[in-house]
């Protein structure tokens, strides 16, 4: 495969060979390796949308995207821990900035959390908050130092989201997926925590404390772009393997990736991924410049963003699944890369944002 703009190309080879010469490790362990995760903390990764009143490096949403597909590239389940402790470091933009400047002077800060309203708040005649709840799939909870969870305030009649402290909160190992072991996502739960009024945060343009454009950018456009790049990198991987397997693999007497029909389809689905990611790229740039000179980006062009989106997952999971029935044993042997990869990009591609029912 020739990739002209191959991820590859925006990471330096120490940190592929890191990220990749502990994924089985990390897999092993259920968790992010600790190489692994002492590269993330010297590059300040997860700080990548973190404001820079913060200490963080607050990339533009183009160039976040590109890393996004790269690093999960690498490995799955370093992409996914870092897609989502990454987009929990974006409410940085919507926090107290007293708390704020509190929690990010720790180097080896990282945001996890759930976006399900599945806690209770009450607000108490101080105007502090006393929350009970449990929350699922909080990727990277095992290094995570504060957790973010929405809660439905019932005083108010209406949803809030609220920050709690490593320590405040009882993690539950409840992630028993096929794939994406290492990301971790575990549970968490409070039970009838009081919390200052200063934790409670709405995540609306509107409301942004820090009036930076990346703030302003609409959140679930954010969130679709983000993890679709990662499932991009996935499925390129998983490509990239499978071309690998063909050359290695006889299929009668000659090598599998000699057959007309299977070069056929596999350069088919190459060619679909090449452009359903390219279109999602495009307007990912075009919206975010669109940010920057006019300060909104209109329903027309917000949408575009959206089905680019949802098209590259639509077009990766058709990619994986098609080339997937031709590795055979060596697909399903769960010792093997190829496998791994399969299973990665599964798990990752039932994320709700990605369940059309429409």
């Amino acid at each position: 495969m020739t990739i002209k703009t191959h991820p590859q190309n925006i990471l330096q080879e120490e940190w592929i060979m890191v990220l990749r010469g502990y994924a089985q490790k990390a897999e092993q362990a259920g968790q992010l390796h600790p190489k692994q995760l002492a590269l993330i903390f010297e590059q300040q990764w997860f700080k990548a949308l973190v404001a820079k009143d913060y200490g963080g490096l607050q990339w533009s949403l183009p160039q976040t995207v590109r890393f996004e597909e790269a690093i999960g590239w690498v490995d799955g389940s370093v992409g996914w821990a870092f897609t989502l402790c990454c987009g929990a470091g974006w409410f940085s933009g919507f926090l107290d900035k007293s708390f704020a400047q509190q929690i990010f002077k720790n180097e080896k800060v990282c945001l996890a959390g759930s976006g399900a309203p599945s806690g209770i708040a009450h607000i108490l005649d101080s105007g502090n908050y006393k929350i009970s709840g449990e929350w699922s799939h909080a990727s990277g909870a095992p290094h995570a130092t504060v957790f973010t969870a929405n809660c439905f305030l019932e005083e108010r009649n209406k949803i809030k989201a609220f920050c709690f402290l490593k320590d405040e909160v009882q993690m539950i190992k409840s992630w028993n997926t096929i794939g994406l072991v290492a990301s971790a996502s575990e549970s968490f739960a409070v039970k009838n925590l009081v919390i200052p009024k200063e934790r409670c945060f709405e995540i609306e343009p509107a409301k942004a404390v820090i009036k930076a454009p990346l703030y302003q950018y609409p959140f679930l456009q954010l969130a679709e772009c983000t993890i679709a790049a990662n499932m991009s990198g996935m499925a390129l991987h998983f490509m990239e393997e499978c071309e690998i397997h063909f050359k290695q693999k006889k299929y009668g007497e000659t090598f599998m990736w000699e057959n007309e029909k299977l070069q056929s389809i596999f350069r088919k689905e190459e060619a679909n991924w090449s452009a359903a990611r390219s279109a999602m790229l495009e307007a990912v740039e075009h919206s975010w410049q669109i940010l920057l000179a006019k300060d909104k980006i209109s329903e027309s062009l917000l949408n575009q963003v959206s089905n680019s989106s949802q098209q590259v997952v639509k077009v990766c999971r058709h990619l994986v699944n098609t080339l997937y029935a031709f590795t055979g044993l060596s697909g399903a042997r769960m010792n093997t890369l190829l496998n791994q990869i399969w299973r990665d990009f599964q798990t990752g591609s039932q994320h709700a944002i990605f369940i059309d029912l429409n």
